[in-house]
């Protein structure tokens, strides 16, 4: 009988596992520390950020792709989920909601792509990965269905 030592591959280590570790910020994406490195993408960004707070939600053009970002802590806004995807240069609009009475978001979010490839990177890739204090999950998001008789509430 011979014993065969597990291999273990430390290469590929999860978000979660590496942040642990004792270079934490390198792996999360928040407000504290941002590291972009090039100008142009941030002047690009807060440059988007202004268009889509004066922009409302009828502005979505419905030939992009949009995904529903679920499990947002309450330290993400809209700034902090537009330059965590900053690297998607198709990103249109970010939209975060929040609660009026709070001044807090609800926890979930949306993006959108007028690139298909970049919703299907940005989809494999952030999937699971830290924005904030939490891991995100990413959805395709639904289309409101518009009212009728059947389904209004009443």
């Amino acid at each position: 009988m011979s014993s065969h030592k597990k291999i273990i591959n430390t290469t590929k280590t999860s978000d979660r596992r590496a942040a642990a570790g004792t270079k934490a910020t390198r792996y999360l994406h928040t407000n504290q520390e941002l590291n972009i490195g090039d100008d142009r993408k941030i002047n690009n960004s807060l440059q988007l950020l202004q268009d889509i707070k004066q922009s409302s939600k009828s502005d979505w053009d419905p030939s992009h792709f949009r995904l529903f970002v679920g499990n947002l802590g309450q330290d993400v806004d809209e700034e902090l989920l537009l330059r965590s995807l900053i690297k998607y240069p198709s990103v249109s609009k970010v939209q975060v909601p929040k609660d009026h009475k709070k001044g807090e978001n609800k926890g979930y979010g949306f993006v959108s792509f007028s690139d298909p490839d970049d919703y299907l990177r940005c989809f494999k890739e952030m999937n699971g990965k830290y924005i904030g204090s939490k891991p995100i999950e990413l959805k395709k998001a639904k289309s409101k269905e518009p009212a009728t008789k059947r389904n209004r509430k009443r």
